[in-house]
């Protein structure tokens, strides 16, 4: 008499499927992680691709709008509101208000670490209103601001009083500002300070870079007020 005798998975081949199945699974996991973290890196750099345009795109904007302002200096006499180091810059542009439109203002571009919780490290862009004399000759007697200007009450004052926006948070590895000096019959340089002058530098550098990450392409900006002025024999 035959029997009709359905044969089932050995023990030793329930536990080859599962011990298959368990590798499959990890590999599919580690693609997905891998594919995840991929995409991650992706948007991230993508983030900080836009945020960095963005920034370069005010600055090109701002320090190409410098103006030609005088102010009067105690010890140095008149000279151009443009006062610049490696580490910072003050100067004059006009500044969009919400409710007042273009108005000149100064502005302050550095960097700063108050240690503050509501006040992150980064580069920040400082802002108050100037109430001198804008497009001035400083060769000239016309145009004077009231009293005298000291550049470090007034760095003070932007640093620490003054509305401060937040460009770019966090640590950097280099960030410094030099300034193209052009002179007849000389060759141009590059210069670290730029103080006490009676013309704009030619050009505005801005040198950035975010930690381990990537440079920015360096920002070269031209003052468009001086682009034409014929600067006096020093």
């Amino acid at each position: 008499m035959n029997m009709d005798r359905r044969r089932g998975f050995t023990l030793v081949e329930m536990l080859v499927a599962l011990l298959l199945l368990s590798l499959l699974s990890v590999v599919i996991g580690s693609g997905l992680y891998l594919g995840l973290r991929s995409w991650q890196g992706i948007d991230q750099h993508q983030q900080q691709a836009g945020d960095a345009y963005l920034v370069q795109h005010a600055l090109r904007r701002l320090l190409g709008a410098t103006t030609r302002s005088v102010v009067q200096d105690e010890d140095r006499g008149r000279q151009l509101a443009f006062h610049g180091n490696a580490e910072e810059l003050l100067w004059v542009a006009p500044l969009q208000q919400y409710d007042q439109g273009d108005s000149l203002s100064w502005l302050w571009l550095g960097y700063l670490d108050t240690g503050e919780e509501d006040m992150p490290a980064g580069l920040y862009l400082a802002h108050a209103a100037f109430n001198g004399l804008a497009d001035q000759d400083v060769n000239q007697q016309s145009g004077l601001t009231s009293g005298n200007l000291d550049w470090n009450q007034l760095r003070f004052q932007l640093t620490q009083d003054a509305r401060k926006t937040l460009l770019m948070a966090g640590s950097f590895a280099d960030f410094r500002l030099e300034y193209l000096r052009v002179e007849q019959d000389e060759p141009p340089r590059w210069e670290q300070e730029w103080q006490y002058e009676d013309s704009l530098p030619a050009l505005i550098s801005v040198h950035f870079q975010d930690g381990d990450r990537a440079p920015w392409p360096i920002l070269k900006v031209r003052p468009k007020a001086d682009a034409y002025v014929v600067k006096r024999d020093r």
